[in-house]
């Protein structure tokens, strides 16, 4: 996952110097695939909205 975001890209759409930055902020535990897929989709959708860049 890191490959597709690398740390220029989440630094250019948020106030994050890198992925693992944006999760630790998130108040979600992604340490693994599984652990990002159970993030209900409304709560992160909403926490992208409110720190990055992104609608």
């Amino acid at each position: 996952m890191f490959e597709l975001m690398p740390p220029n890209f989440i630094s250019g759409c948020s106030d994050f110097s890198g992925l693992d930055e944006l999760f630790s902020a998130s108040d979600f535990k992604v340490e693994y695939a599984g652990d990002f897929k159970a993030i209900p989709d409304n709560e992160w959708k909403a926490f992208i909205i409110n720190n990055t860049t992104f609608e």
